[in-house]
């Protein structure tokens, strides 16, 4: 809709990968926090389990973020090459 009222392609792409990194920051924020809570109580229920393990969430955090923009960016590049005509007509 946004091509056949005049954006250009990048301003699409940049639209979505905009958007994909806001939630992204938003879900990895939570995670975080979620993951040290949850750590946090885990530590006090099991012996020798630590509440924090740095390596592994930052290893997971990358690894989703690097999943997350390539399933973001398959659709923005199939939005910027569709043509106008067809965006309209709906196919």
């Amino acid at each position: 809709m946004r091509l056949a009222l005049g954006a250009r392609p990048s301003q699409i792409c940049t639209q979505f990968v905009t958007l994909a990194l806001r939630l992204l920051a938003v879900g990895l924020v939570l995670g975080l926090l979620g993951s040290w809570w949850a750590g946090h109580a885990m530590q006090a229920l099991l012996f020798r389990v630590p509440g924090f393990h740095t390596e592994t969430l930052v290893l997971t955090a990358v690894l989703l973020s690097a999943i997350a923009l390539v399933a973001c960016l398959a659709p923005a590049y199939r939005a910027t090459r569709i043509s106008p005509v067809q965006a309209l007509a709906g196919d």
